[in-house]
Parts: structure tokens; C-alpha cells; sequence
């Protein structure tokens, strides 16, 4: 499965079995940090590829750097492709099909979505796209925003909802940052916190809420 290497993050979406994907929203700050380490983290046994589909920005190249030292990765693993536009995201996902890559992460799927709701079903191709990776045998992690139109949900809608086994969503709270498990087939809503400098550094076992409020 696609790892995080923060243990309390792991122990939540587990287990990941093939087939299922995984998906991160929420704070986007946090989610994006997270994207990194992620890419960082799984390089280290696989190759990995980052669907991004951001105009500009979104990946910080001294942040990989840091984490490949942190995490003693291997940054040659990692390729990133960048998608302009909707027609360009649904390009490279058949592209690391084709590739053989069994590791995708997909940034900011729905972010060239138009505003206007009456023409959100244009993300149903974004959607079957992500499906067809994830039933084509690819460990999928989708990072991704809080929907435009609702702060509980993910962006894309409800057949995107549908289509992601898992989904865990992050924010900024007073014990440090929030994962709520929002969706899981074998489990029922869980929350768990982890530190925010447990995306920069080196694997940490996981706390329990006690130890959390007793500050050991």
C-alpha cells in the first residue's frame, strides 16, 4: 500500500488492500506538505508518479530535497507531470498506465473544474479517469481540496465520494493536526493527531490521545 511513514496516519487507513485508493483533503497546507513526504516516502522502494495538475507551483523542489535527505530516499524515482487542463490530467493518467507504474499520486484533481455547479458534471471524466487507474491495479493517493460547494466533503462531487474507498480529512487543531476517517469500508469514524513536524522528520510512533494531553 502507499505508506505516509507517520504512523498514526498509516494505522487509520489501514488496511489499503489492492484496489482501493486513498485520498488526503482538507487544509491544504498540510495536504500538500504531505503530498511531498508521500512521494518521498514510497520512492524509496518503487517508482512513483505525481500527477499535478496545477498551472504553476504546488511542488517545492527544496522541500523533496529535504525530505530525501531526512528520509533516505531516492528522488530519481519520482517523476512528476504537470496537467494544464482537464483533457491534459486524463492524458497522464493513461500515460502512467501505459508506463507501468504501480505508485500514482494525483494532486489537485478537480482544480480546472469551472465555478459554475450547473457544469460540475464536466469532473465525471476526471473521476472515471482516477477509477480506471485504480481498477487497472495502481496504488492511487489522491490529494485534494475541501469541495467549493460544502467544507465536510472533498472536491469532485459525489461520484468522486464514491469512487475513493478511503478518505481522511486534515486541519490544524489545538492537539496538533487533526485526521479525521471520514470513509472506510471496514472501519467506522475515527479521529487520530499527529505533530506537524512529523511530515518533516523521520518515521515516529504513533501517540495515543492520552499521551497527547499529558504533553509526554
Amino acid at each position: 500500500m502507499i505508506a505516509t511513514a507517520i504512523s498514526a496516519l498509516d494505522w487509520l487507513v489501514s488496511p489499503l488492500p489492492s484496489g482501493w485508493a486513498a485520498e488526503f483533503f482538507g487544509d491544504w497546507g498540510v495536504v500538500n506538505v504531505l503530498m511531498h513526504r508521500v512521494a518521498v516516502v514510497n520512492a524509496v522502494s518503487d517508482r512513483v508518479a505525481v500527477v499535478l495538475t496545477q498551472d504553476f507551483g504546488g511542488l517545492d523542489p527544496y522541500l523533496m530535497a529535504r525530505l530525501v535527505r531526512v528520509l533516505r530516499a531516492r528522488c530519481g524515482e519520482v517523476l512528476v507531470a504537470r496537467g494544464f487542463k482537464v483533457e491534459d490530467t486524463l492524458a497522464l493518467f493513461d500515460k502512467v498506465l501505459a508506463e507501468g507504474f504501480r505508485k500514482v499520486l494525483v494532486v489537485d484533481p478537480y482544480l480546472h473544474l469551472p465555478n459554475d455547479p450547473k457544469k460540475y458534471w464536466l469532473g465525471t471524466a476526471v473521476t472515471a479517469g482516477l477509477r480506471k487507474l485504480i481498477h487497472g491495479g495502481v496504488e492511487v493517493a489522491v490529494f485534494n481540496r475541501v469541495s467549493r460547494f460544502g467544507i465536510r466533503a472533498p472536491e469532485g462531487g459525489s461520484f468522486h465520494h464514491h469512487s475513493i474507498q478511503v478518505l481522511v480529512r486534515l486541519s490544524k487543531g489545538r492537539l496538533g493536526i487533526k485526521a479525521e476517517l471520514v470513509k472506510h469500508p471496514m472501519k467506522p469514524y475515527t479521529v487520530t493527531y499527529f505533530k506537524p513536524e512529523d511530515l518533516l522528520n523521520p518515521p515516529t510512533a504513533r501517540r495515543t490521545l492520552l499521551e497527547w494531553l499529558g504533553g509526554h
